[in-house]
């Protein structure tokens, strides 16, 4: 259960109340339930009861056309964890590149998304 000071949070992310899954990043697709910070699980999404794994990312090819577009303005930064959102009215909208992009949720173990050896893989040349 999420404190209440995160129920009304204007901020949607892991570490302030938000829940969090892993992706399919070559189809985006959701490929695990939902999980927060307090290790509660969320096989559908508490407010809109919508099923979370096999969650299909709108546009994402064109997600992954923009952040790449992005990595390329500034080459020299080789680890950015990027916030997107894909609005019904705004299209894709490119929040912010983080510097320092959730190194706890990767290390979250029902996710298991991996180590830095992982991490370190997919850093591209």
């Amino acid at each position: 259960m999420w404190p209440d000071a995160c129920v009304w949070a204007v901020v949607d992310n892991f570490n302030h109340g938000g829940i969090a899954a892993a992706v399919d990043t070559n189809r985006g697709v959701l490929c695990s339930d939902g999980y927060d910070k307090y290790r509660a699980v969320y096989p559908v999404h508490p407010e809109t009861g919508t099923a979370i794994k096999g969650f299909v990312i709108p546009q994402w090819e064109a997600v992954k056309a923009l952040v790449t577009a992005g990595a390329r303005e500034v080459p020299e930064v080789r680890y950015v964890g990027w916030d997107v959102a894909v609005s019904r009215d705004d299209g894709l909208v490119f929040i912010e590149g983080n510097a320092f992009p959730g190194q706890d949720l990767s290390q979250y173990p029902r996710l298991n998304l991996g180590t830095y050896s992982v991490m370190q893989a997919a850093i591209k040349e």
